[in-house]
């Protein structure tokens, strides 16, 4: 199997239920761009006026004038790039968190399926740290109590 052909398949093993995994994503990323771009909003209302304060003063010189222009101004870049980075971060963490649940899930409802066509020897196992470990236990309780009254 080529990198190319590995690479895919994990990112395809990743996202396991885009559907799921996506709009979960977009939750946070939504929250993510209401609160950065406040932020980044207010940075640019209080930069703005700053700079027309500054440009207003006819006693500062051109050179400031533009010195403390060219300072607002990498204010303002570099609080976009922080903002473009925050939110890949933030879709990244979601999309991670998310795969800890999808996962389990599509384990949980297979061995469901199992127990309903009546296989009991069949126990799967969950990740250790995936968030749904408590009802695939439970799920192996019941396996074991239905092979006991069947048995």
């Amino acid at each position: 199997m080529s990198e190319t052909t590995k690479s895919r398949r994990k990112i395809k093993n990743f996202l396991i239920d885009p559907k799921y995994q996506l709009k979960i994503s977009a939750y946070f990323l939504v929250a993510t761009v209401l609160i950065f771009g406040g932020l980044l909003a207010m940075i640019f209302m209080k930069v703005n006026r700053i700079r027309e304060t500054v440009l207003a003063e006819p006693e500062i010189s051109y050179a400031i004038q533009q010195s403390v222009h060219t300072t607002l101004m990498s204010i303002v870049w570099i609080s976009l790039v922080f903002f473009v980075v925050a939110a890949g971060v933030v879709l990244l963490y979601a999309i991670i968190v998310s795969h800890k649940v999808a996962g389990p899930v599509v384990a949980i409802q297979a061995y469901i399926n199992d127990l309903k066509k009546g296989v009991y020897d069949s126990p799967r196992k969950l990740r250790p740290s995936d968030e749904l470990n408590p009802i695939m236990e439970s799920l192996h309780e019941l396996a074991e109590s239905l092979r006991n009254s069947k048995g």
